[in-house]
């Protein structure tokens, strides 16, 4: 964020820091090898799968739930599944991260449409809320693939610990029971209109 945010007013200061975990998440994916998507954890979280759900995280809460557009892909995130099973681990990683940067400036057209004040169509929430909502998820991802991406390199971030131990490839905690990231430990802490706290899943770049 520049200087000038710092002084800045609610709306301004709420959407730079948005961007800002945007454009961390985008740098944190860069320039991964091949083989660094195969990581993952115990509960079955890889950066494909990362990458997807926030793209259908800021697509779920702003179009579908906020301003009410219909029909749009939100599987794994409410009990109103809209399109196919997630295949994330099957796409270019470049594709995600572009699809995800395309959602997130769909998702700007809608937020720029309105007040903080104004409520969802779904009638739970205001967009005030649901900003630092998305502010506070994608920090959350991030630290996930941050962790991910340390794990790739086979250390921490010092080049001492070696956090491979903690970690499988997404072969193996799928055999474990966590089969596409929708089960295990790790959850997203997302509460969708309904309340629940859905499992990570994305679907296919829409």
């Amino acid at each position: 964020m520049s200087l000038t945010t710092y002084a800045a007013d609610e709306r301004e200061m709420l959407l730079a820091f948005l961007q800002r975990q945007r454009d961390q998440v985008v740098c944190a994916v860069a320039d991964l090898p091949e083989e660094a998507r195969q990581v993952a954890t115990a509960g079955g979280l890889t950066v494909p799968r990362l990458v997807g759900h926030l793209r259908d995280v800021e697509r779920c809460w702003l179009r579908r739930w906020f301003a009410g557009e219909k029909d749009l892909p939100a599987f794994g995130l409410d009990t109103d599944d809209v399109g196919a099973p997630p295949t994330p681990d099957r796409v270019p990683l470049p594709e995600l991260v572009e699809a995800y940067v395309a959602e997130s400036r769909r998702c700007d057209e809608v937020v720029n449409a309105h007040g903080l004040d104004d409520v969802a169509a779904n009638g739970r929430h205001t967009l005030r809320w649901i900003l630092h909502h998305l502010v506070a998820e994608t920090a959350r991802h991030l630290g996930h693939l941050d962790l991910l991406r340390e794990a790739a390199a086979g250390g921490g971030a010092d080049g001492t610990a070696d956090h491979r131990a903690t970690v499988a490839t997404a072969g193996e905690a799928a055999a474990g029971g966590v089969a596409g990231g929708r089960a295990g430990a790790d959850r997203t802490g997302d509460e969708g209109p309904r309340g629940e706290a859905p499992p990570v899943a994305a679907s296919t770049p829409a």
